[in-house]
């Protein structure tokens, strides 16, 4: 079924495969015979429904240009907040190195801190973002699913950026020699 607004006016005519031209020229004669006063005009309804979407095409573009953008501005950001508590908490490393811990409990004991500040903001931010997505999606004619897959697969991709840029810091000052830390002391 469909609607037409003016249904003496608009038409939908299929032309088989690559005989469009033909198919256009036919038409036109036809109209030009019953209507000879009245301009013909035609338009593809791919072209009618690509320009639907065109909106939504440059919105998901601008939308990967701000994500990359903001992505790299918080890795960053997380780097720096890491060298920062590195830098802030070598003499405890040192001390605790001095006195047996080995690297890899330093390790642990460096990144637990940004574990619990990624779950809590995946915990926080993974029902809004679903939810901001169906209602967005829900404008749509046709559909896709929302599989929690995705947003896990979000979350671990984060999860994995964030223990990259901590742990090489706190891998540097895990290994390095408890004695140079603490010289000054």
């Amino acid at each position: 079924m469909v609607y037409f607004e003016d249904y003496e006016n608009d038409f939908f005519i299929r032309f088989e495969d690559g005989a469009h031209q033909a198919g256009i020229q036919l038409v036109e004669q036809l109209f030009k015979k019953i209507n000879p006063d009245e301009t013909f005009n035609y338009t593809f309804l791919d072209d009618e429904i690509d320009a639907l979407y065109h909106k939504e095409r440059q919105l998901s573009y601008i939308f990967r240009i701000f994500a990359s953008v903001a992505f790299l501005i918080s890795a960053i950001g997380l780097f720096a907040i890491a060298l920062y508590d590195t830098r802030m908490r070598i003499k405890e490393i040192g001390v605790r190195k001095a006195n047996g811990a080995t690297s890899m409990e330093v390790l642990v004991m460096l990144n637990i801190v940004y574990l619990k500040w990624i779950a809590l903001a995946f915990l926080v931010g993974g029902p809004v973002s679903y939810f901001m997505m169906a209602n967005w999606l829900e404008n749509f004619a046709y559909k896709i699913p929302l599989y929690w897959g995705l947003f896990a697969l979000a979350g671990g991709i984060t999860l994995i950026v964030a223990l990259l840029a901590v742990t090489w810091q706190s891998y540097k000052a895990a290994s390095q020699n408890p004695i140079k830390s603490l010289r000054y002391e």
